[in-house]
């Protein structure tokens, strides 16, 4: 029988990124002592990666580092996510090996929890009862780490009555920890500090001040000369007029640069609002400034002030998300740190953006006067009687000679301009300065602050472990729920596989020497019963734990064509199950460039944690034997389980 039903999908939103912590619980030197080893690899075992566990331990205890605790990760991490059939001959030597490197006279938890290992191998029903309750008396730990890795290797009665442990288990630690508050937290990248806007202050040269001064002389030169004239040869008007501008430019000047500079810091703030411009030249693509602009196109769209739509937002402030991608790019170009170290930055501008313009503040220049009152009311007066009064003047000295009155006239204008625009530069240029300085200050001060804001938000960031184990209570929950819709029990399960791979547009993020951790997840169960395979599909959202069933299938074992991993391009990894009717199940499993030897120790990491080994075993010996490769490897198991079981009770005398 094949049937399929299919969920809707669930939406995701957000920058994806790749996320390197430097956090260091994985790193274990080459000159590390073997109880450094040892510890590493129960990290590991922690983390849901039971692989490198195992090839830490084993190193520990072929240093010389031995103990019932030590005894009792190992043959956890040798147990871990597998079956019984899963235990190669290599194992059964190091577990014939096993009594002699852990010996124990000891009676402390530890030998208690390789005890309980053993007795839950060969439980009777008639047992059941007492062998769970002496379960429950373990420490806790012992009995977390027991359920969580054994969750394969257990069968029978037994398994059905610590099933029900193991979901109560999974329940209270779904969101346990405050999962909700902080999972999202490990996919941030940790922020990098902000920079102050360098501010020149202001210096005029010798040479420049030199030249407003002879230029100024000059022009009092020529303004004398023409104040000469008018005395010689006496004309009231023009002597009047003339009195009147010298008067009007002296007391007028001052107020009409202030004036024009408060004039001129309201037409930057006008010209931040404009229209999108072109840059001369884009980014190329992958680089630090065209990652910025991603970002802020992001956070721009994410922040939409009520009644508008981010399109129609976006393209009102393109302007602004231009100068504010241009400026941060610019300031943090040349520092040789990733572009997603500054998310908080451009998360905390396109905010303050949306805010400013809810509050008014943004426009609020526009409400206002450009300069005070009295300034304005004096330099205008000012400035109307320096214009009626100049040409009188300037008609009586030339009525008197005209051949002085026109070059004096010539020397005025070009001399007293030069001295002006030289004198506004000297005037104005150290209160810009002072100004701009005390905004850059005012900037740093708000984005330090919203930096500490965030370093403090993301202060208790979850562990690798964590993740590792919010994520292992999904896969319970996941089961658990697969086995309530199909009407199974945990001992009608002849065997399980749980395929686990990043969903569609997941970010990703993990601590060094760690395997990625995503923020959706994609998992694909297969249950096998005496009446054939069921396969799930569902994801979850790691910040949340919510699951979202996808699909559901049903097929006998007979039907199962081929199961195989398949390298292609980038040496790339797929998944495939394919069934004799055509169906295919296909699942990508991110593999590492061939060039790069850390991202292909990561992926290996991954690929551990992924349960992608196991389900491949399974699923290839079904498709090679069908439903007799249960029964076969049953038949096959029971010498390695009298050895696993002698091997266990000799190490707890």
């Amino acid at each position: 029988m094949e049937n399929a039903n299919t969920a809707d999908g669930h939406a995701r939103v957000g920058v994806q990124a790749n996320t390197v912590h430097e956090v260091t619980v994985y790193q274990v030197g080459a000159d590390a002592d073997p109880k450094e080893k040892f510890l590493a690899g129960v990290r590991y075992l922690d983390g849901g990666m039971p692989t490198a566990a195992r090839k830490l331990i084993d190193e520990a205890v072929h240093a010389g580092h031995t103990g019932v605790d030590v005894g009792f990760y190992w043959v956890l991490a040798r147990l871990s996510g597998r079956t019984r059939r899963d235990l190669s001959d290599e194992d059964m030597a190091a577990l014939r090996r096993a009594p002699e490197r852990f010996p124990s006279r000891e009676n402390g938890q530890w030998t208690h929890g390789l005890r309980m290992i053993a007795r839950l191998m060969e439980t009777p029903e008639a047992d059941v009862e007492t062998v769970t309750r002496d379960f429950d008396h373990l420490p806790v730990r012992l009995r977390e780490d027991i359920l969580r890795h054994l969750d394969r290797f257990l069968t029978g009665p037994i398994r059905d009555r610590l099933w029900e442990r193991t979901v109560r288990q999974a329940a209270s630690g779904w969101r346990a920890g405050y999962r909700v508050e902080r999972a999202w937290k490990f996919f941030q990248p940790t922020p990098n500090p902000p920079r102050p806007r360098r501010t020149e202050p202001f210096a005029a040269t010798r040479r420049e001040r030199g030249t407003m001064w002879t230029t100024a002389a000059l022009a009092a030169l020529s303004a004398a000369g023409i104040g000469a004239m008018l005395v010689a040869n006496p004309n009231v008007p023009g002597l009047v007029a003339y009195a009147l501008a010298v008067t009007a430019g002296l007391f007028g000047a001052g107020p009409a640069t202030d004036w024009r500079h408060l004039a001129e810091r309201v037409r930057a703030k006008e010209a931040v609002l404009s229209p999108y411009r072109p840059p001369r030249r884009e980014p190329p693509d992958g680089g630090f400034t065209a990652r910025i602009r991603e970002l802020f196109a992001h956070y721009f769209a994410t922040y939409v002030p009520a009644g508008l739509t981010a399109n129609a937002w976006r393209a009102q402030m393109a302007g602004i998300e231009q100068d504010l991608g241009t400026e941060v790019a610019h300031r943090y170009r040349e520092s040789r740190i990733g572009a997603d170290g500054l998310e908080w930055l451009v998360d905390f501008l396109a905010r303050r953006t949306m805010e400013r313009w809810e509050s008014g503040a943004m426009l609020a220049h526009r409400h206002r006067p450009v300069a005070p009152a009295r300034m304005k009311a004096l330099a205008g007066v000012a400035a109307a009687a320096f214009i009626v009064t100049t040409p009188i003047a300037l008609i009586g000295a030339w009525s008197s000679s005209p051949e002085l009155g026109l070059p004096l006239t010539v020397s005025l204008a070009l001399f007293g301009f030069t001295a002006a625009k030289i004198a506004y530069r000297l005037r104005t240029g150290p209160v810009r300065a002072a100004e701009d300085a005390k905004a850059a200050s005012a900037e740093y001060a708000e984005w330090h602050g919203a930096y500490l804001r965030r370093v403090a938000e993301l202060a208790d960031r979850p562990s690798d472990e964590e993740m590792a184990a919010w994520l292992a209570t999904d896969k319970v929950l996941l089961m658990n729920r697969a086995l309530h819709d199909y009407k199974l029990s945990p001992a009608d399960v002849l065997e399980h596989a749980l395929l686990e791979d990043p969903a569609q547009e997941a970010g990703r993020a993990r601590i060094k020497d760690g395997p990625w951790r995503y923020t959706w997840y994609r998992l694909m169960l297969f249950i096998l019963t005496a009446d054939g395979v069921r396969q799930v599909l569902a994801e979850v959202n790691t910040s949340t734990g919510r699951l979202h069933m996808k699909e559901w299938n049903e097929y006998g074992f007979h039907t199962i064509a081929s199961a195989h991993l398949v390298r292609y391009e980038n040496n790339r990894r797929r998944f495939t199950l394919r069934l004799l009717s055509g169906l295919e199940t296909s699942i990508p499993v991110r593999g590492p460039r061939s060039d790069d030897t850390e991202e292909e120790r990561t992926t290996r990491l991954t690929m551990d944690a992924s349960g992608v080994h196991a389900t491949l075993h399974v699923l290839q010996g079904v498709a090679a034997e069908g439903k007799e490769w249960v029964a076969l490897d049953g038949r096959r198991d029971r010498n390695r389980m009298s050895l696993l079981k002698a091997s266990l009770h000799a190490m707890t005398p």
